[in-house]
């Protein structure tokens, strides 16, 4: 399965990178992506895996960490990642 990232979801992982380095460590950050990564190689095999997001059915979501939400929409052979969002926020400002 094909993945694509949006534009939005490119500049939120750059976001928590740069975060992550500045606050911790480059290997933190480093280990994110990792992390990361091994998730969205599953997410490619077993697209079904998420739950459906509250306010858009056709987006699904699935826990990368303990506070970060990856939100997704599957289309035929293709896996769009489409943005990430800290549960620790307010849920009314995430978009999906």
């Amino acid at each position: 399965m094909k993945v694509v990232w949006s534009s939005k979801a490119i500049g939120a992982i750059e976001n928590i990178k740069l975060y992550l380095i500045d606050n911790w460590s480059q290997k933190v950050a480093d280990n994110f992506i990792k992390e990361l990564g091994g998730k969205l190689e599953i997410l490619r095999r077993f697209p079904d895996i998420g739950r459906a997001s509250e306010k858009d059915d056709t987006v699904k979501k699935i826990l990368i960490t303990k506070h970060l939400v990856l939100y997704y929409r599957v289309r035929k052979n293709r896996l769009d990642i489409l943005d990430f969002f800290d549960q620790r926020r307010d849920p009314d400002k995430s978009n999906y």
